[in-house]
């Protein structure tokens, strides 16, 4: 008995041990995605409108 659990037991963390790995990347390609979808959008707001205020918050670090 304790060793047919024992199986299970490991077939069940190998599963989630690839679940959550799979998980994981998949999490961190949305994020990835979000921030490119993120600056895309900065990036156009900045192309459309400069005003002083809005230039000013995106070029801090140049000035």
């Amino acid at each position: 008995m304790s060793k047919r659990f024992d199986c299970i037991t490991k077939e069940v963390s190998a599963i989630a041990y690839v679940y959550s790995r799979s998980l994981i990347s998949r999490l961190s390609l949305l994020y990835r995605q979000g921030k490119e979808a993120m600056l895309k959008v900065a990036r156009r707001y900045r192309w459309k409108q400069k005003p002083q205020a809005v230039s000013g918050l995106f070029h801090r670090k140049d000035t």
